[in-house]
């Protein structure tokens, strides 16, 4: 995991594994000192009836990184009005080592800040949990 001072973050959100059920994503909110658990899952049953049967894990991940950037977008609180809101993911992967490259983390810091205004940082780490349903 890559060294973050999680204190210059107005918000940090670290993830379980994302699966199918059961998983929580802990979500602090460092400017009113206030930290909750959140409860998080995904029914991912739909893509069983695409075309090509093997999902490759690098997609998992990017299925995975979708669902962490849109509760991340709906815990948050960004306001347009005052200075750049500061977010922090941490979230477990199958490929960390191709998340955490360079020239990805700028491109997707770079297209959330557009879309959103805000700053935001992520730290990929190798998931250890078992597939989910789409991955069997």
């Amino acid at each position: 995991m890559k060294k973050h001072d999680t204190h210059s973050s107005d918000y940090t959100l670290l993830f379980d594994p994302v699966m199918n059920s059961n998983g929580n994503v802990r979500f602090i909110d460092h400017s009113r000192g206030k930290e909750t658990t959140i409860r998080l899952g995904v029914d991912d049953s739909g893509f069983r009836y695409r075309v090509q049967q093997e999902l490759p894990s690098i997609i998992a991940d990017l299925i995975d990184l979708a669902v962490a950037i849109h509760a991340t977008d709906r815990l948050t609180f960004q306001n347009l009005r005052k200075e750049q809101t500061r977010i922090y993911v941490v979230l477990p992967v199958r490929h960390p080592e191709l998340l955490n490259a360079t020239s990805f983390q700028d491109k997707l810091s770079s297209l959330l800040e557009w879309a959103t205004g805000s700053h935001w940082s992520f730290d990929f780490h190798q998931r250890s949990d078992s597939e989910r349903i789409i991955e069997q």
